[in-house]
């Protein structure tokens, strides 16, 4: 039986577990336990597969703690993440906007009646005085 061989079988599969739960790849993992990558993902990849999907699951669950408690940030992460949300709206909305969310402006002016089409009043202009007009004066 080779080193490996042996190696392979004596190595608790719980050690491998714990050191993948820390978020170590494959290649940081194999070296850890001084096997060769590709030997090490062979025998134990369904381990680390299963320690991996349980930290994004406890990390997930800390994450919904937070934004339970209040933390604003992670609110906004995990509507962005899950619920498509963006800072200007969810992507569907943004892409065909609703008849209720079309708002018409209009102008301000001092009559009640006046809408967008009617042009703003104008205010009369003071007369200019005529330059040739003050040339002959002088």
């Amino acid at each position: 039986m080779s080193k490996l061989t042996e190696k392979l079988k004596t190595l608790d599969p719980a050690c491998v577990k714990a050191k993948a739960l820390l978020g170590c790849d494959d290649k940081t993992l194999a070296e850890l336990f001084c096997i060769p990558e590709k030997a090490f993902v062979k025998k134990f990849g369904t381990v680390i597969r299963q320690a991996r999907a349980e930290l994004r699951a406890e990390i997930l669950e800390l994450q919904l703690k937070s934004a339970r408690a209040g933390g604003k940030c992670i609110q906004q992460w995990l509507g962005a993440q899950f619920l498509g949300q963006t800072s200007s709206g969810p992507k569907e909305e943004l892409e065909k906007p609703s008849e209720s969310a079309t708002i018409k402006l209009l102008p301000v002016g001092e009559d009640d009646e006046e809408t967008a089409e009617d042009p703003p009043a104008q205010k009369p202009q003071p007369a200019q005085a005529d330059p040739q007009s003050k040339a002959k004066t002088a």
